[in-house]
């Protein structure tokens, strides 16, 4: 712009020198000082208008697919923690070799809980027994992560696309589902399941049986008792 600034006085110069030997002074005194404040408006002007921020415009189109009835309930919560550690090596005319790499810290916290829709049961009310004929494992209802890349670094001509974003945080996702499964996080879930069964059926005065089908290593005394 400065560029255009000094070139703008230039030709101005120049075009006073000639209206000088055609025209008397005082104009051509005065076309000059014109010329020169227009360019340098103009100029502060481009100036001005290429130092404006970048406009950034997003539209979302949210669209309901599908809602379903649900009768779920969360019985217990853990945090998991992960760091993934990926590299990828391809080989150019098979013995050049280039090597993508990333690192990725994983955290989530994972919601586990029972759909009361999988279970099976019959109410005997001449006994005032509430029996458990069949009970689900536990399952994770939600899990919700948060990525965060501490290193992305491309090959040479080995470099990441967005498909393979996409994978390395579904596989982060399937290997803290893994490590949520493989804790104690399911047990937990299924003590706290029978405990709110028992508490549930107690308030309508009713003997829970069937509590090894909820969780087979242990039994909660029933609180109707």
């Amino acid at each position: 712009m400065w560029l255009y600034l000094v070139l703008c006085i230039a030709a101005l110069l120049l075009l006073f020198f000639l209206f000088r030997k055609t025209t008397n002074a005082s104009f051509a005194i005065l076309f000059l000082l014109s010329g020169i404040i227009l360019g340098t408006f103009v100029t502060f002007w481009f100036l001005k208008k290429s130092q404006q921020q970048p406009q950034t415009t997003i539209d979302v189109t949210t669209v309901a697919e599908r809602i379903e009835k649900v009768c779920k309930v969360v019985t217990a919560e853990g945090h998991f923690s992960e760091v993934y550690n990926y590299k990828n090596t391809e080989h150019l005319l098979a013995f050049i070799p280039s090597t993508k790499k990333a690192l990725l810290m994983a955290n989530a916290k994972v919601l586990m809980g029972f759909d009361f829709k999988k279970i099976k049961w019959e109410l005997d009310q001449k006994q005032g027994v509430l029996r458990v004929l069949e009970f689900p494992e536990p399952e994770i209802l939600a899990l919700e992560p948060d990525l965060h890349y501490y290193n992305l670094e491309n090959g040479l001509f080995n470099k990441f696309n967005a498909k393979d974003i996409t994978s390395l945080q579904a596989d982060a996702q399937g290997k803290l589902k893994e490590a949520a499964l493989k804790s104690n996080l399911p047990a937990t879930a299924r003590e706290q399941m029978k405990l709110m069964l028992v508490e549930i059926a107690a308030s309508l005065h009713l003997k829970l049986e069937g509590q090894e089908k909820i969780s087979p290593n242990a039994t909660i005394k029933n609180l109707s008792e």
